[in-house]
């Protein structure tokens, strides 16, 4: 998905920059950390929006985290 919208947009991948954190907790229909399916990741993504992974960074495991989104 990054590296889609770097070369749609032809610019650095950086203003791109989606948290892999939020898609891991957010999406219900993939397996979080247990694996899933980019398809699945791509429809979540559409529907939900992302945010950037300062706003929603990695954590360490067992840490409680409300799932939110924001769409971009």
């Amino acid at each position: 998905m990054e590296s889609a919208n770097a070369i749609y947009h032809n610019r650095s991948v950086d203003p791109y920059l989606v948290s892999i954190q939020q898609q891991v907790d957010c999406d219900t229909t993939n397996s979080g950390c247990l694996g899933g399916w980019p398809v699945r990741n791509y429809q979540y993504v559409a529907k939900a929006g992302y945010v950037i992974p300062g706003d929603y960074p990695f954590y360490y495991i067992g840490a409680q985290r409300l799932c939110y989104t924001q769409p971009t």
